[in-house]
């Protein structure tokens, strides 16, 4: 079972973590911080369950993960900027991969819309909900799925790897999830801030950045390849066609596809 002494030992952050919530089981860790009243939600606070039975992903998948070896987690954001909430996502994003790649040397990308890939596959998996009451955003929950431990896969899921699997040797979850608030704290600070860098950043780590590539809008195929600008600063994707032409897209309504 997840030990939380050991991971508020090890968390260092100024704010992200601090109220934390622990679940032995749930349906779904963001199901769960929805049903907290607003006058109630702490900027900042973190839901994990060590079985999540009904995880969510895009576009309505499920999020299949062994209970008690992997991270599955919630967090809740309370911010004032309403218009690049896009960004945000891909800045939770940029703080996984960057994150392995400090921690355990793990070289990684963000696939569109939101997944976390190592050696092309998945390792990571994010999921954000946007609440408003009438046009007041009320709060901001991004879920993560971080396989850490879980060394084998059903057949369906034969494109995901762990932590545990690029390594060769199990970790610590306590102290990954304690490391990885932090990194999130940061990369919120900067997404905050508009850090035009951090922009550059985030789109260095998207598979295809600055590539032809072929993808789907709202899972229709584009006949064409199209060249991945990366995002601008609201968030939004951006697209070169073959005509010269630059589109722009909400990041969610893309994913690229297997060039065969």
């Amino acid at each position: 079972m997840f030990n939380t002494d050991l991971f508020k030992e090890y968390l260092k952050t100024e704010w992200l973590g601090l109220n934390f919530i622990f679940h032995k089981k749930t349906d779904s860790t963001n199901s769960d911080l929805k049903k907290i009243a607003s006058d109630d939600l702490v900027h900042g606070t973190v839901l994990l369950a060590d079985h999540q039975q009904n995880g969510r992903g895009q576009y309505n998948r499920t999020w299949i993960s062994e209970p008690g070896l992997n991270l599955t987690f919630t967090m809740a954001f309370r911010p004032d900027e309403t218009d690049r909430l896009s960004l945000l996502t891909l800045s939770t994003g940029w703080a996984l991969i960057n994150f392995l790649r400090c921690e355990f040397q793990l070289e990684g990308n963000l696939k569109m819309p939101n997944d976390v890939l190592i050696s092309e596959k998945k390792i990571s998996g994010i999921l954000t909900e946007n609440i408003f009451y009438g046009s007041r955003l009320d709060r901001v929950l991004i879920g993560v799925g971080l396989n850490v431990n879980q060394s084998r896969f059903s057949s369906e899921l034969n494109q995901a790897t762990s932590i545990r699997i690029e390594k060769g040797k199990p970790c610590n979850r306590e102290v990954i999830l304690a490391k990885l608030l932090m990194e999130i704290e940061t990369a919120y600070s900067r997404w905050k801030l508009g850090d035009p860098d951090f922009i550059r950043e985030i789109n260095r780590s998207i598979e295809g950045y600055g590539d032809w590539v072929r993808i789907t809008v709202n899972n229709i195929p584009e006949k064409e390849k199209v060249k991945l600008l990366g995002v601008n600063e609201l968030g939004h994707l951006l697209i070169l066609t073959k005509e010269l032409e630059v589109k722009k897209f909400i990041h969610e309504q893309v994913r690229i596809q297997p060039d065969y």
